[in-house]
């Protein structure tokens, strides 16, 4: 399926109950138009979008290249076993009464390639309830999950909220190299808005592993982050725990695993068993630009700070046998790591739970996609198994 016109998609739909979209191949690399796109108005409940391969155009500065656009989600969304190379924007998720409204899991989203420019992969923005983010594999982007709180305007009256949001077991690469362009950070996961009359609650971040493959010498590079917050929104619960971070330290300003740099009201910033290894600050949280830590803050004691996690190799993040992450994490009732292992108690650090001798992988009869990594690593995918050929 083919689209080139900007702001149509391969596929549109709207006000939908029960639609379902898979086994299908998007090849959407023209200027301006998305793979699958929100279109009309109306609520979306029920749907199921998954294993589909979704193919854009690289990101441009004039125009964004969603895989996937999408609007109002209302309850029992999931969209899962997609590849995507694009962006994945979600506006306007709102409130389930039967758990989730959106639960996005086991997709790869991202590039062959560490860009030369702005990638964005997942965008949570507006009013958002009840999202998990689950077992995905971001590769090669300079954001792997952003979330925007918007400001109200002509189409879009309401203040931003976010609440009940779940980003855990993930894999998340990100970087840039020389050349090209950018918007000026880099992140693996970052909060953005410029006003303070917006609102977020319990907002989740655990189990991941989050790696900085890419950082240039750019002078319009200004920030490489793990978690960027540059949000004034009051935010209330903010937990980050059992992620391993590691190699954010090279952006010409600033730098750190947590970068803070916005007046903001915060209650409860919690740091919990995280391992962060060859970040800014000695591995510590950065606080720029009179940003506060806020009421209940949890200074990060329980952070294992400057210790290398000790991957099976620089691509494939499952943990050897010395691992300093391995069975030291917080037991905060994760049942099963990236590849379906199960969580002990306690569980190790960041999206794979330890185990020795390191399990085969699981074969099963998904499309084979086939990765390569800038090192010359190569990769088979099976579904959300990513299975090391060469």
């Amino acid at each position: 399926m083919y689209s080139s016109f900007i702001g149509y998609g391969a596929l549109n739909y709207g006000q939908q109950d029960g639609f379902e979209v898979y086994n299908c191949t998007f090849d959407q690399t023209a200027r301006g138009g998305y793979g699958i796109k929100f279109y009309e108005e109306g609520f979306s409940k029920n749907i199921k979008i998954h294993d589909n391969v979704i193919t854009g155009a690289a990101r441009n500065q004039s125009s964004f290249n969603f895989g996937i656009e999408n609007w109002n989600d209302i309850t029992n969304n999931e969209y899962y076993n997609n590849v995507i190379h694009g962006g994945f924007d979600f506006t306007h998720t709102l409130n389930s009464a039967t758990g989730y409204t959106a639960y996005i899991h086991d997709n790869v989203i991202g590039w062959d390639a560490v860009p030369n420019h702005t990638e964005a992969g997942l965008t949570l923005e507006g009013v958002v309830y009840d999202v998990f983010v689950e077992k995905n594999h971001f590769m090669n982007l300079t954001s792997c999950v952003s979330m925007q709180f918007i400001l109200p305007n002509a189409e879009n009256p309401f203040n931003s909220y976010m609440e009940n949001i779940h980003i855990r077991e993930n894999i998340m690469e990100v970087g840039i190299v020389l050349g090209g362009w950018s918007y000026g950070a880099v992140s693996g996961i970052g909060f953005s808005e410029d006003d303070n009359t917006n609102t977020a609650k319990r907002i989740y971040i655990d189990n991941n592993t989050i790696i900085c493959k890419g950082k240039g010498t750019r002078t319009d590079i200004y920030a490489l982050a793990g978690i960027h917050y540059t949000c004034r929104a009051s935010t209330q619960g903010l937990k980050i725990r059992n992620n391993i971070f590691q190699g954010f330290d090279g952006g010409y300003s600033r730098n750190g695993f947590f970068l803070g740099e916005a007046t903001t009201s915060l209650d409860s910033l919690t740091f919990d068993n995280n391992l962060v290894y060859l970040c800014a600050n000695s591995n510590a949280p950065t606080f720029y630009a009179g940003f506060t830590s806020g009421t209940h803050y949890d200074d990060d004691a329980d952070n294992i700070k400057g210790l290398n996690p000790l991957f099976v190799t620089n691509a494939d993040y499952r943990l050897t046998e010395d691992s300093p992450a391995a069975g030291t994490g917080l037991y905060i009732g994760a049942l099963t790591d990236f590849i379906g292992t199960a969580y002990f108690n306690p569980p190790s650090i960041g999206a794979y739970e330890y185990a020795y001798p390191i399990p085969p992988p699981i074969i099963t009869d998904y499309p084979r996609v086939f990765i390569s990594t800038p090192d010359g690593q190569k990769f088979m995918r099976y579904g959300n198994k990513l299975i090391i050929i060469e």
